[in-house]
């Protein structure tokens, strides 16, 4: 069934080197979904706060057609970024400063751009096209890859497995089963971009 307009939903047609700022009421056990055509850095970190909040920075020869949502059902908060395509250059310059409560999940799906998750607990998937993964002083599961770029992973205690296409790999104070993949042996998959939004049952 159709999901209504969260009342929370936040529409942004950026401009160069617009920032802004958005929050939205959250509580332990929740997600975060991240879903971003346009690539970008992004940087998550748990906090004592029962809300997300999310520091945008939007820039890049792309701008004009960049759109950005920030919206809450059911639990889960959702950050995508959308973009028109034009005759230039599809290049941009976005970074994602996210805070969540401190037992969160977090799913995400990027075209490209680092990631980085802090003192957080919970469930971390998805992948990203291209930049380096680093997680530290974080507890609980990953299914994380990167087309490429290191990754760090100092003061956590993790199951699961994070993987890169190439790049270098530091452990440092971790301990669960996480096996770290270096280049050769994963091939992520392919992001595809602009593809159809994931449907959410009501």
């Amino acid at each position: 069934a159709p999901v209504a307009p969260s009342p929370h939903l936040t529409r942004v047609h950026a401009k160069p080197d617009t920032m802004f700022e958005k929050s939205i009421p959250a509580h332990d056990g929740g997600t975060l979904d991240i879903d971003l055509d346009t690539g970008g850095e992004i940087h998550i970190t748990g906090t004592d706060d029962a809300k997300v909040t999310v520091n945008t920075s939007l820039a890049g020869p792309a701008w004009q057609g960049t759109t950005v949502e920030l919206s809450e059902h059911d639990g889960e908060v959702r950050l995508e970024s959308r973009f028109e395509p034009t005759s230039g250059p599809q290049q941009f310059d976005n970074t994602f400063t996210i805070m969540v409560p401190k037992h969160f999940n977090v799913r995400l799906q990027s075209a490209g751009g680092s990631v980085t998750i802090s003192d957080v607990e919970g469930k971390f998937s998805g992948t990203t096209g291209g930049g380096s993964i680093g997680i530290d002083h974080a507890k609980g599961t990953a299914s994380l890859a990167t087309g490429g770029g290191d990754l760090r992973l100092p003061d956590s205690h993790l199951e699961g497995s994070i993987a890169t296409g190439a790049g270098m790999t530091t452990l440092q104070k971790v301990t669960g089963k996480t096996a770290p993949l270096s280049a050769g042996r994963h091939q992520p998959p392919h992001y595809r971009g602009q593809r159809k939004r994931r449907s959410r049952s009501s």
